[in-house]
């Protein structure tokens, strides 16, 4: 892994790992929201996946 690439979120305090799951009937997307939550509720990063349902 070339580290000059790389990026993180320096975060000491508590966190949550949300994910909210879209699924979907074969053919069709379906979605992975995943959010990082500090302590008090603020997002810190999130991203979503998409991929065609087998």
């Amino acid at each position: 892994m070339d580290r000059k690439r790389s990026s993180r979120v320096r975060y000491r305090g508590y966190g949550l790992i949300a994910a909210d799951v879209t699924p979907a009937l074969p053919g069709r997307q379906t979605t992975i929201s995943v959010r990082a939550l500090a302590q008090d509720g603020t997002v810190i990063d999130r991203f979503t996946l998409v991929r065609r349902a087998k």
